[in-house]
């Protein structure tokens, strides 16, 4: 699989702090291809600090970008987006991407960035690195901010950071002590510290400490889909309704018209050929439409199972109703006879009218009975899987 297509779904292990620097201190640990790492790191660089750094494993030297069409090359760096870059193998935790977000000094700030964050998904962690002076108010007010986005404190993790350098401490005795008043202050309010202090460089055990939280993963994926399934559950009795509408969003009634349009069959002697080929192309694309419309953005189905995942079962359906259809229109074509060239439009429509017709009716009981009903089984199936689970 390409890197590109399994990095979503790798977990994110996120490495937060306050505005200063320690944390960034990990990437100078990491080492990555052609410089590769080498050539985007500037954290004394404001505009590098305003932006989303993603670690993540790779033989190759890679940079993307986070684009609403994906994964891109970066034409240049610019402040507020995300960037993903590639470390060599070995050194990241199994199947785990690292995160270094931006610091943010509000709370409007702060959620609107981590609510419905992409990189939240896939069972993330989340280091908080504490740099001198300790416990300060605003670090438990950012810790806060996450629990009330829903992120449990299971998840979250303290390392308190060390620098190398002395310096002069004024309101505690010394930097033992400030950690040691940092440690206990963390732990009363239920904070999990990793280890006695973090050294900088930062030691990549630290990594694997904060990962090694006692979560079922499958019981967690399954409470974050719950709301969503029960959702689902009670949407079921509108599926007959809801597909109609979205029939019409796509403006099926139109294209099913045009599928018979003399504009394409003119003199032609295989006119039910034409027709068949036609309406075929409509289920292929407009019926495949009007569903990943609905399923996606009334039932929210891309929430609780993979987007690629649908679209391929609502293709196996849609196929599985156009080869019933088929054969019923193929009998049906028997009974008529045309394979004779129509001169005029008019003539066309009079000549085929009947026939169309038949096919109406065949049509459309395939669209407001047998499709209705495979879809209503579909999202039931999928309600039962997941529950089982829990």
């Amino acid at each position: 699989m390409e890197i590109k297509a399994m990095l979503p779904f790798q977990r994110s292990l996120f490495i937060l702090g306050d505005v200063g620097s320690e944390r960034y201190s990990l990437f100078r640990t990491y080492a990555s291809t052609n410089a590769n790492l080498e050539r985007y790191w500037h954290p004394e660089d404001s505009v590098f600090k305003q932006c989303t750094w993603v670690l993540f494993s790779a033989d190759q030297p890679l940079i993307y970008k986070q684009t609403e069409q994906g994964l891109q090359p970066p034409k240049k760096i610019v402040p507020g987006e995300t960037y993903y870059i590639s470390v060599l193998p070995g050194q990241l935790p199994v199947n785990t991407k690292l995160v270094f977000t931006p610091y943010f000094l509000n709370e409007e700030d702060f959620k609107a960035y981590y609510d419905n964050h992409a990189l939240l998904k896939h069972s993330s962690a989340f280091i908080w690195f504490e740099g001198f002076p300790y416990g300060k108010a605003d670090t438990v007010q950012q810790l806060r901010y996450l629990q009330d986005l829903g992120i449990s404190q299971q998840q979250l993790s303290i390392a308190i950071t060390q620098m190398e350098r002395n310096f002069v401490i004024t309101d505690i005795g010394n930097i033992q002590q400030g950690i040691e008043n940092a440690k206990m202050y963390f732990i009363d309010k239920q904070y999990r510290v990793l280890q006695q202090y973090a050294m900088i460089p930062i030691q990549r055990t630290l990594l694997l400490e904060a990962l090694r939280h006692d979560v079922d993963y499958i019981t967690q994926i399954v409470e974050q889909k719950q709301e969503f399934l029960e959702n689902l559950q009670s949407s079921l009795m509108f599926v007959d309704d809801d597909i109609r509408f979205a029939l019409e969003e796509v403006e099926w009634i139109v294209k099913l018209e045009n599928c018979f349009s003399y504009v394409h069959v003119k003199q032609s002697k295989t006119i039910a050929s034409i027709w068949i080929k036609q309406l075929k192309q409509l289920f292929e694309q407009t019926v495949i439409q009007a569903l990943e419309q609905e399923l996606f953005h009334s039932y929210q189905l891309e929430k609780i199972q993979q987007a690629n995942w649908t679209v391929k079962e609502l293709r196996q359906i849609i196929e599985v109703l156009w080869k019933e259809l088929e054969k019923k229109l193929s009998l049906d074509r028997r009974e008529h006879t045309l394979c004779k060239s129509y001169t005029s439009q008019l003539d066309y429509e009079l000549s085929t009218m009947k026939m169309k017709s038949t096919w109406y009716e065949i049509i459309n009981y395939t669209m407001q009975n047998r499709l209705p009903k495979e879809i209503h089984r579909y999202l039931e199936s999928i309600c039962k899987k997941y529950v089982e689970l829990v």
